[in-house]
């Protein structure tokens, strides 16, 4: 193990030794948070494998965040910054934390559209890339009726056909088209004749 999360990990020890899981939960916190502060993801992914039941506590207050303790609940978007940051993707992670994230982040340590763009860098190894863009779609709002260059933060030239086959916005469609034009027009004429879902205004 590394020395650093060698001594992150007895911290929090210490704390569920004294009975204290309140300040276990704190100290679990303090810990992911330090280590995101420096982009060891890595490490932050090990720590929280090496709490378990911690962890657990974190991905169950995703399921019901009205009820959840708010330690639980920043622990998670910690975690999922970490999944994020070493770029772990599987039909696990993408059911018990990317997409309940997508809803309830608070985008203090985990934007929303840094994981709308993890989500679009890997939507050809989702099995129901429609059910993917639709919580994009209601998850991420742009910055006014007619302004959605937020997106733009969203798209990966990767797999934006299949991003723009399940796109049901008119005005998030623009936004794409834009993107993809500015990037690789010829790309984007090849596609275009391609068929349309009914778009939303």
């Amino acid at each position: 193990m590394l020395p650093i999360v060698g001594r992150l990990c007895t911290r929090v020890r210490v704390a569920l030794a004294s009975c204290s899981y309140s300040s276990a939960r704190i100290q679990f916190v303090h810990a992911l948070e330090r280590l995101a502060a420096e982009d060891k993801y890595a490490e932050l992914v090990i720590l929280a494998r090496r709490h378990p039941l911690l962890t657990w506590e974190a991905r169950r207050a995703l399921a019901a965040p009205g009820r959840a303790n708010p330690e639980d609940l920043l622990a998670a978007e910690l975690i999922g910054r970490g999944l994020i940051g070493i770029d772990s993707f599987t039909p696990t992670g993408l059911r018990d934390w990317v997409l309940p994230l997508l809803r309830e982040s608070s985008s203090r340590y985990l934007p929303k559209t840094l994981i709308g763009h993890f989500l679009c860098e890997h939507l050809h190894e989702v099995e129901r890339p429609e059910e993917v863009v639709q919580a994009i779609e209601a998850s991420i709002k742009p910055k006014s009726w007619d302004d959605y260059s937020t997106f733009d933060d969203i798209f990966s030239m990767n797999n934006w056909i299949i991003l723009r086959r399940h796109v049901t916005k008119l005005r998030l469609l623009t936004e794409l088209d834009l993107f993809v034009t500015r990037r690789d027009r010829e790309q984007f004429w090849a596609e275009f004749q391609a068929r349309r879902p009914p778009y939303e205004y």
